[in-house]
């Protein structure tokens, strides 16, 4: 089952479904190894936090070897917007993950799924 990935601001950036992270769009771009975030390309980005990808200190920051790119994903029905997190104390760094620009993002990317439409099909 999919979980949505949100911004400390409680906006759907992507989802986790198995061990891989989705644009909104249904695009690859990053992995989950136990609750830490990482890039296709292998880079550590942070912490997996309450569904948000966040600054945590005290990790040993390591990166791991680059992974094939999955296939993309149809992007699951989303329930509704998510309220914003209370009592969050990590920075936010799902930009890291989810940027298009820079290397954070594979090289085959789309465009950028606008984020109000969660169905990307106009219907928001």
């Amino acid at each position: 089952m999919p979980a949505f990935i949100f911004d400390v601001e409680g906006r759907a950036c992507g989802f986790c479904l198995g061990d891989f992270i989705y644009r909104l769009s249904g695009e690859p771009v990053g992995q989950v190894c136990g609750e830490r975030a990482y890039t296709l390309d292998g880079r550590h980005v942070g912490a997996v936090y309450k569904n948000m990808i966040v600054e945590k200190p005290g990790y040993r920051i390591s990166n791991r070897p680059p992974l094939a790119i999955p296939v993309p994903h149809e992007t699951p029905r989303f329930c509704g917007i998510r309220s914003k997190a209370l009592g969050n104390p990590y920075a936010d760094v799902s930009h890291l993950l989810f940027e298009v620009s820079g290397n954070a993002a594979p090289t085959n990317t789309r465009a950028v799924f606008d984020q109000d439409d969660f169905f990307g099909d106009g219907s928001n």
